[in-house]
């Protein structure tokens, strides 16, 4: 192989890991892959599944489905399956956060 295209392409890589590393750190530690990060966009997505929530908010599924049930998270359904809007959720956890 050619040393220039070695030396590129161990350049990219590590620039590549030093800005997964980066995100990791800006995000909280949250799996950037599970939790819907588009490194094309720059951001994490908008919307969560029941799964992602749960892992942001560091608790059990069954907890967010408890949460459900009693109609004190705000969430809404595709076919099947509940989806949660991120500004939606933080803007209830700033809620619950000033009540206490």
């Amino acid at each position: 192989m050619n040393f220039l295209f070695v030396t590129f392409v161990a350049n990219y890589v590590d620039e590549a890991c030093t800005y997964r590393n980066r995100l990791r750190s800006t995000f909280g530690g949250i799996d950037l892959k599970k939790s819907g990060f588009d490194a094309n966009r720059g951001t994490p997505s908008r919307v969560m599944t029941v799964n992602e929530l749960a892992d942001f908010l560091r608790v059990h599924r069954s907890t967010v489905y408890r949460l459900l049930k009693s109609n004190s998270l705000p969430a809404f359904r595709v076919g099947s399956d509940w989806r949660f809007n991120t500004e939606t959720v933080n803007e209830w956890m700033n809620r619950k956060q000033s009540r206490n």
